[in-house]
């Protein structure tokens, strides 16, 4: 596996890991 693709796979990653937290963060706020 290329470093380059690696780091590719890692960005796509983090940004999912992101905004699944921003999904939850925000379906925890309109439950309050």
């Amino acid at each position: 596996m290329s470093t380059n693709l690696k780091f590719k796979f890692y960005r796509i990653q983090k940004s999912l890991i992101k905004e699944h937290s921003f999904k939850i963060y925000y379906k925890k706020r309109g439950i309050k």
